[in-house]
């Protein structure tokens, strides 16, 4: 699993999961990053 931000940090992903991957496929999950934000904030001490 990674994290990326930008366009170019995705297609950089893509190219060696692609790779690596073989016959499995890959999964993309775009989640906003507000939510995130908030999420982290609930869970701090």
């Amino acid at each position: 699993m990674e994290i990326v931000d930008g366009q170019a940090q995705l297609e950089e992903y893509i190219t060696t999961a692609v790779q690596v991957s073989g016959e499995s496929p890959v999964l993309i999950e775009k989640r906003l990053y507000a939510v995130a934000q908030i999420l982290a904030q609930a869970v701090a001490p």
